[in-house]
């Protein structure tokens, strides 16, 4: 097989004779040689140098596209984590207050039932209808001695299991989602369920210990540091909200 080196003799040689020229070693022939060799040589160079550029472009290319994916799907995250942050945070203060005023009523000093003993039997009857009384409950109101203390007794743990439920969601649901809440907000979320939870559990227990005087502190605690606490959370929620949505005018 022919080797390049023969391929460009062949070439200068044919290009010789058809000038007529006698092709020789030394004198005339050996510079034209020269010549057609750097002729060639610069051609080859630049041949290869324009591959090489080509080659080098597509590389370039390549690592363009890959770095507008990165940055895509960087963009696509944040995007999304911000609209994650942006409903995570309002439906978590919901659920904070709303289970705040259920502890609050719940705990409160100041609790009203209705006068059954001034009910007629009439009245009794469709006032139990409505109640979430169960039917066993009812039947002993009936029979029961004192049916305003018997009621006031059944009615409370009602209310206790609606101020847990209101609880139970709210910390589950921040649980579930403080991922999304940046800190500090989530660290006063969490230390606000504290509050409301030691509350909860104080009431639970002086009435099923029966204690008396009640004990107070931890209603208190909520009622104080517990309603401050509220504030600045509140204020936290609709800062962090504006900073998602800000844009530069």
């Amino acid at each position: 097989m022919p080797t390049t080196l023969d391929t460009l003799w062949a070439m200068w040689s044919s290009t010789m004779a058809a000038l007529g020229t006698v092709v020789a070693v030394g004198g005339g022939a050996a510079a034209v040689a020269f010549l057609f060799f750097r002729f060639l040589g610069e051609k080859w160079i630049n041949a290869k140098f324009e591959e090489r550029l080509a080659a080098y472009k597509h590389v370039q290319q390549q690592e363009l596209e890959r770095l507008k994916l990165k940055i895509n799907t960087l963009m696509d995250r944040t995007t999304k984590l911000h609209q994650r942050e942006f409903d995570v945070i309002p439906e978590t203060w919901a659920k904070l207050n709303y289970a705040n005023a259920a502890i609050q009523s719940f705990t409160s000093a100041f609790q009203q039932y209705p006068d059954i003993k001034r009910m007629s039997d009439a009245h009794l009857e469709e006032f139990l209808a409505n109640s979430p009384l169960a039917g066993w409950q009812k039947a002993e109101l009936h029979e029961s001695y004192d049916k305003h203390e018997y009621y006031r007794k059944a009615i409370y743990w009602h209310h206790a299991a609606r101020a847990r439920e209101a609880f139970r969601d709210f910390n589950v649901y921040l649980m579930q989602n403080g991922i999304f809440i940046p800190d500090p907000l989530k660290s006063k979320f969490t230390e606000f369920s504290d509050i409301l939870w030691n509350a909860l559990i104080e009431h639970e227990g002086n009435e099923e210990l029966e204690i008396r005087p009640r004990e107070r502190g931890k209603q208190k605690a909520l009622n104080g540091k517990g309603q401050e606490l509220l504030k600045a959370i509140e204020k936290d929620v609709q800062d962090r909200l504006w900073s998602i949505h800000a844009t530069d005018v």
